[in-house]
């Protein structure tokens, strides 16, 4: 389009060019101050003319030129237009082509859909039917395990109550034989007290200590004497191994009386000792002092 514009300017400046000289010619042949002969005039103004109809030529021909480019232009943006019309066509059987892809995609999904719903219910369904056989499955082994359970706790029991039976037993036994010698040490001790003290010999501290292991053997004989009551009790319970602490607190309870008896017998004897070093009659307690050592504890 500038290309045309640029043409139809350069055109109308020659013709204007040519105007001009026409122009200037006839105001020239105006101002002449002689008219000029005849054949002289005819001859100017066939000139004239001859240019006139060369112009008038040479206009006919830019205008033709210009109608040329202008229809030439014209024809172009039909072919133009002619192509956008043939691609907007195009564009638009695409268009429908896509979209009846596209619909024909959606209504393949909304089947695959239906029919993944579908398998999806029946697996959901075949799933909580497997559930209800599995727990079903489950209580019954729940019950047969708790009828297994319920015979093995009455085995267990029994032979927790067994073994109970017998560790309590064994327990008690050597607590009554370390009672047994306990007693005889403190009375065998008691003995040499007196028969030391007889003698003039100040005996107030191994008396003391043996009076105070004493009191922890009476003590031990106190707890001993309702030990079997307690185990008894424990292993007639439905749960003979949680009840047997209560009993085995009571044996340690006796084990420490024990060890506090056989610790301030020791002492008794040590007291013992010292008096009769003061006195210078170590040979009257050494039958006592050998003695200091026989007492055993079980624990």
């Amino acid at each position: 389009m500038k290309t045309v514009t640029n043409i139809v300017i350069s055109h109308g400046i020659f013709l204007a060019v040519f105007a001009f000289a026409a122009y200037a010619l006839a105001q020239e042949d105006n101002t002449l101050p002689v008219p000029l002969p005849a054949e002289q005039s005819a001859k100017f103004k066939e000139q004239a003319d001859t240019r006139r109809a060369e112009m008038e030529a040479l206009q006919a021909t830019q205008q033709e030129a210009v109608s040329n480019r202008q229809a030439e232009m014209e024809a172009k943006q039909i072919e133009q237009n002619d192509a956008a019309i043939s691609r907007q066509a195009e564009m638009e059987a695409k268009k429908a082509e896509m979209q009846g892809k596209v619909a024909e995609q959606q209504e393949t999904r909304i089947t695959e859909q239906a029919d993944r719903q579908a398998k999806m219910e029946d697996r959901q369904a075949e799933l909580q039917d497997k559930v209800a056989n599995r727990q079903s499955d489950m209580e019954e082994k729940r019950l047969e395990m708790q009828a297994n359970m319920t015979e093995r706790r009455a085995q267990l029991q029994e032979i927790t109550q067994q073994r109970i039976t017998n560790l309590a037993a064994n327990m008690s036994n050597r607590m009554d034989s370390a009672i047994v010698r306990l007693q005889d040490i403190i009375d065998r001790l008691d003995s040499r007290i007196q028969k030391l003290e007889a003698a003039g010999i100040d005996t107030s501290a191994a008396k003391a200590a043996l009076a105070s292991s004493q009191l922890s053997v009476d003590a031990a004989l106190a707890e001993i004497a309702t030990i079997d009551t307690t185990v008894v009790s424990a292993i007639s319970s439905e749960d003979a191994r949680a009840d047997w602490s209560t009993a085995k607190t009571k044996f340690v309870t006796i084990r420490d009386y024990l060890k506090t008896a056989h610790a301030e017998l020791k002492a008794s004897v040590a007291a013992l000792k010292e008096a009769a070093v003061a006195a210078n009659l170590n040979s009257g307690t050494s039958a006592a002092v050998r003695n200091d050592n026989a007492v055993e504890v079980t624990n």
